[in-house]
């Protein structure tokens, strides 16, 4: 390859980068969305209601769910960001909400009996890059805790 040659694609991609963005191709974070995850193990899931609730750095989330769960219904997504989605005998039951925290307080109640009430310090996952390396990182975190019936 000649010099013409490596300094037109030197121009192209350096183009792109300034161009790309103004198309929408750009760095949006769409595809990224830190969270935090509990996974919450137990032996069974006894059928009744089941309230979860998180508090982390002022704000305190709380979603509830019925089981055994409606047909077609396969979790509790709350308008305050924190979503269930229940586990089978022997596999846990994950507990996401919106944010990376450092620490979290989560209780558990079933059938209006406080079964778990603790606080976490999850550990922080890799990093992941959706929209490319250029455009900054996602990350989550996440803690794991059994509880029994």
């Amino acid at each position: 390859m000649n010099s013409h040659v490596i300094a037109a694609f030197a121009f192209l991609a350096l183009g792109a980068a300034f161009v790309l963005p103004e198309l929408g191709c750009g760095c949006d974070e769409s595809l990224c969305l830190d969270t935090t995850i509990i996974e919450v193990q137990a032996d069974e899931w006894p059928d009744g209601q089941y309230v979860f609730t998180a508090s982390a750095e002022g704000r305190t989330r709380t979603c509830t769910l019925e089981l055994p769960v409606a047909s077609g219904s396969t979790e509790c997504w709350s308008a305050d960001e924190l979503e269930v989605a229940p586990g089978a005998a022997g596999v846990p039951l994950r507990v996401r909400f919106l944010g990376v925290v450092e620490s979290v307080h989560f209780t558990l109640e079933k059938d209006g009996a406080v079964v778990l009430d603790t606080d976490l310090e999850p550990e922080k996952g890799e990093k992941w890059y959706p929209n490319g390396r250029f455009c900054g990182s996602c990350q989550s975190t996440q803690a794991a805790v059994s509880v029994s019936f």
